[in-house]
């Protein structure tokens, strides 16, 4: 089937979570009768909503030295 005139495909992205936040999104997920994906993309959704329009995030988004990058694969 051709994709709907207009529509862009989806962008996939792989995400690393420690085994403690899997467990909750697990558990988020079976309460929603959803998968863990729709609960990270929700997520996402709902933090690019409220801070779109804010110049500064209420987050920081910069790494600190308590949260290393991990190495490439």
């Amino acid at each position: 089937m051709a994709r709907p005139k207009g529509r862009r495909p989806d962008i996939r992205l792989s995400v690393s979570f420690d085994p403690k936040t899997h467990d909750v999104l697990g558990a988020m997920a079976r309460a929603n009768d959803a998968t863990i994906a729709w609960v990270v993309r929700r997520a996402v959704a709902d933090y690019v909503a409220q801070h779109q329009a804010s110049a500064e995030p209420e987050l920081p988004l910069r790494r600190t030295a308590a949260a290393p990058a991990q190495a490439p694969r």
